[in-house]
Formats: C-alpha cells, sequence, structure tokens
C-alpha cells in the first residue's frame, strides 16, 4: 500500500491493482488501435499503413516541434 499520499484512493492503491488497471488501459488502446486501422474509410485514404498491429511494439512515434512566433515588441 503507497503510504506518502494525500488522497484516500492513493493510500488504498495496490501493485496488484494498478498492474490490472494498466492492463486493462493497454487492452483499450490495442483495441481502439485495431479499429481506426480497420476502419474502411481511414483505410482508402492511406492512413496507418505503415501501422503495426500492436501499437505497443514501436518505441517512439518520433518527436514532433511547433514553431511559436514571437509576438513583437513594444
Amino acid at each position: 500500500m503507497i503510504r506518502e499520499t494525500t488522497a484516500e484512493w492513493e493510500r488504498a492503491c495496490e501493485p496488484a491493482t494498478i498492474k490490472l488497471w494498466m492492463e486493462a488501459i493497454e487492452e483499450m488502446i490495442r483495441q481502439l488501435h485495431r479499429a481506426f486501422t480497420q476502419h474502411p474509410k481511414l483505410r482508402a485514404r492511406g492512413f496507418f499503413e505503415t501501422e503495426p498491429p500492436d501499437p505497443f511494439t514501436m518505441k517512439s512515434y518520433g518527436y514532433a516541434s511547433v514553431k511559436v512566433k514571437k509576438p513583437p515588441e513594444k
């Protein structure tokens, strides 16, 4: 049991419960991934062509950056 937390629910978390939650979330992600990769409209447009069947087989999807314009100084 976690002892150094502030919320009651946090103190009630046990490793076995957390493991079950994580496994359930991974399964939900797999099902969503499967649904998106099988969707006829997305497949027709060429989305997900290079996606692996299991979304957790890739370590990283790379990186993204956003260019932000600095506001003009007054």
